[in-house]
């Protein structure tokens, strides 16, 4: 398989180095703009159908959750549940998902190249301890949101992690996706579709792969544009963009560790000036503002899914699921299992009532 950087020998963006030039340089839009154009090789003339090397999409397996000790800890592992589609695509490094944690032979393994498309509400388990430079694009209902972010090889387990192991950038666009880009993203999910059984290798999936990457390069371009147009206008209130950037880091991060201070390093912002933008912006303080998010995945994961009262107490960041359950009580007057039950038989009286 070719490497991303071999086909980029004079714009590099495998490692770090690129993404820490564009997040000094302060313009995210036009770092992706280049790092796509960079993917898509529209200025280097290469064979068209070079990328991606190969397409694969992520295989949902929610029955082995990590404990909630070992979620971004010491096994050095992230964990996030998708509820939007979104993919993955490897710059540089190796991407390796877990299907076991105790198996590392049965990793599916994702290299420089591929394209990994991930469907909504699917678990996604990676392990920390290989480097990895990738570019995410997640299709948000209101907008689109482009990440390009590098981790650093985390050590081993037992020894003290280090500071710093992942560097990110951030932009999402100023509208929702245009018609002919959700058209795209809705043929890449149907062409990874399970009764397909596509080769990772085939040359109308990589030509759908490459399509959408054409079109998420195209929606950059035109929120120029938008992103002018709102300046213009002064409808976009002062750190709302910073705002809801920090929000969406809390929905993709509620099982690890939210705490002001370390959210406020992550966006480089005072811990005062984080709160005080969600007292301006959601009109309640930021440690609230996470633990009612906690509380909504919970609530959805009860609803919509079969994970243990445990699992979902991990996934939505609590240790202990004894603590999640009496929190959970306090806020709901009764306990996770038995909220489960009541919206099932609420539920179920409804669809009856419909089909009646």
């Amino acid at each position: 398989m070719t490497s991303i950087n071999q086909h980029h020998a004079r714009n590099d963006v495998s490692g770090i180095g690129s993404l820490t030039r564009a997040i000094e340089e302060g313009r995210p839009r036009e770092a992706f703009v280049r790092l796509l154009e960079t993917v898509l090789d529209t200025n280097e003339g290469t064979d068209a159908g070079s990328v991606p090397a190969a397409v694969l999409a992520h295989e949902n397996n929610p029955g082995r959750l990590p404990e909630a000790n070992d979620i971004d800890g010491p096994r050095g592992t992230n964990f996030s549940c998708v509820t939007v589609p979104r993919f993955i695509f490897v710059l540089g490094g190796t991407y390796r998902v877990v299907r076991d944690l105790d198996d590392r032979s049965q990793d599916r393994i994702v290299r420089d190249g591929v394209f990994y498309w991930i469907r909504p509400d699917d678990w996604n388990l990676v392990r920390n301890d290989t480097a990895r430079t990738v570019l995410s694009v997640i299709f948000e209902q209101n907008h689109t949101r482009f990440l390009w972010y590098h981790h650093k090889r985390e050590p081993a387990p037992g020894i003290v992690r280090i500071r710093g192991a992942h560097t990110e950038l951030r932009y999402h666009t100023h509208a929702p996706a245009s018609a002919t880009l959700r058209q795209a993203v809705a043929l890449m999910d149907a062409a990874v579709a399970p009764h397909c059984e596509p080769a990772g290798d085939s040359i109308a999936l990589r030509s759908t792969a490459r399509t959408l990457l054409a079109w998420c390069l195209h929606e950059l371009r035109a929120d120029a544009a938008l992103a002018t147009a709102a300046s213009n206008s002064g409808t976009l209130a002062p750190g709302r963009r910073a705002f809801d950037e920090i929000c969406a880091y809390v929905a993709e991060h509620l099982q690890s560790d939210l705490g002001r201070e370390q959210v406020a390093g992550v966006f480089r912002i005072s811990e005062d000036h984080l709160t005080r933008l969600f007292r301006i912006h959601e009109r309640c303080g930021f440690v609230e503002f996470v633990r009612a998010e906690r509380f909504r995945l919970a609530e959805r994961l009860l609803a919509t899914s079969r994970l243990s009262v445990k699992e979902v107490a991990a996934v939505c960041g609590f240790n202990l699921s004894e603590y999640f359950i009496k929190r959970f009580r306090e806020q709901h007057g009764v306990t996770p299992a038995a909220w489960r039950r009541r919206h099932a038989d609420a539920r179920r009286a409804e669809t009856g009532s419909s089909g009646a």
